[in-house]
């Protein structure tokens, strides 16, 4: 585990200089007509470059429990459960369906192409199959898709991190345990996902009634908060998918809320949701570009490795003056 790190003179200008680029890609997103996204990933990539930034790493269980459950309500509270219902076909089949498609078809490339091991390379197509339903909602957004096209992105967006989750879960069950049966992979997402809309439901029905009983803006606010909390940290020590969990509560209680508050409440609440969610996004992009910086040795090492893999089983396609021109270019990294 890496050392803390300790913030001094140099340390305040670094974190100074990370902010003022981030306040940077702000100003220049409308000028330039960008979606924001595609903006924080480049500017993600160039201070990924810029030496003597600190070395600091983001677990994953910081964003899978302290950054994924209001995420998840947020897109969830403000998604037409109309929408969902028109459109739960498709949605249905992009859901479940596509991430499927896409985790077998990375996992096949994997194989074929670098060699990996079939529970490995369906384990790597878990991990990259689904999208990200910010950068996609407001890309889709900008380019003037129809508003039809847009609900169905977000409310895909909403359930194939589930599905991706069950899926890597049951890749990784197999890459260790050496075996893997359809049967139980198909039963153990039917319980993560009718588990995990359950507790949803139940939490958002608790939820609802504390809620009904105040009338304070800041009060109602922070609960709503937490309430992507209180349905995705039960579910998880459940064992069902947390991530259904958090959005079932949050279409739960963005069907609900008009009845619950006022018009003061919602107007605060909406303001502070847009506020949030964009600033817990934006470090977390521009932080996941960067974090290529911070072990060259070992991501050296890697590209190394996957470079051999895909020179032993394809080195009459690949030809070995272009292997030989890769790890040089690898090595003067």
């Amino acid at each position: 585990m890496n050392a803390a790190v300790q913030f001094g003179a140099e340390q305040d200008l670094q974190l100074l200089g990370i902010l003022a680029a981030l306040g940077g890609l702000l100003v220049l997103a409308p000028v330039l007509r960008l979606p924001l996204p595609i903006l924080l990933v480049f500017g993600g990539v160039v201070l990924g470059f810029v030496p003597g930034l600190p070395d600091v790493v983001l677990a994953p269980d910081v964003v899978l429990v302290a950054v994924l459950p209001p995420l998840l309500y947020s897109g969830a509270f403000f998604t037409s459960l109309r929408d969902l219902r028109t459109n739960r076909r498709p949605i249905a089949f992009l859901a479940f369906g596509l991430v499927a498609a896409t985790m077998g078809t990375v996992a096949v490339v994997a194989h074929e192409l670098i060699g990996l091991p079939w529970a490995v390379a369906f384990t790597l197509g878990a991990v990259v199959s689904p999208t990200d339903a910010l950068a996609a909602t407001e890309i889709a957004s900008r380019l003037g898709a129809p508003r039809r096209i847009v609900s169905i992105i977000e409310g895909e967006s909403l359930v194939n991190d589930g599905t991706a989750l069950v899926l890597y879960r049951t890749a990784v069950g197999a890459a260790i345990g050496g075996s893997f049966s359809l049967l139980d992979a198909s039963a153990r997402m039917v319980v993560d996902v009718a588990g995990g809309i359950a507790v949803g439901l139940a939490v958002g029905y608790v939820v609802r009634s504390v809620r009904r009983r105040l009338d304070d803006p800041p009060i109602e606010v922070a609960i709503a908060v937490l309430s992507g909390y209180f349905a995705y940290l039960p579910a998880v020590a459940m064992g069902v998918s947390g991530v259904l969990a958090a959005v079932t509560i949050g279409v739960y209680m963005g069907w609900h809320t008009p009845e619950l508050t006022n018009e003061r409440t919602r107007l605060t609440g909406d303001a502070f949701w847009e506020i949030l969610v964009f600033l817990v996004n934006a470090p977390v992009m521009v932080r996941w570009f960067t974090s290529g910086r911070c072990d060259r040795e070992r991501s050296k090492a890697q590209l190394r490795w996957m470079l051999e893999r895909i020179r032993v089983p394809r080195a009459r396609e690949l030809g070995q003056p272009l292997y030989e021109e890769a790890v040089a270019v690898v090595d003067r990294a």
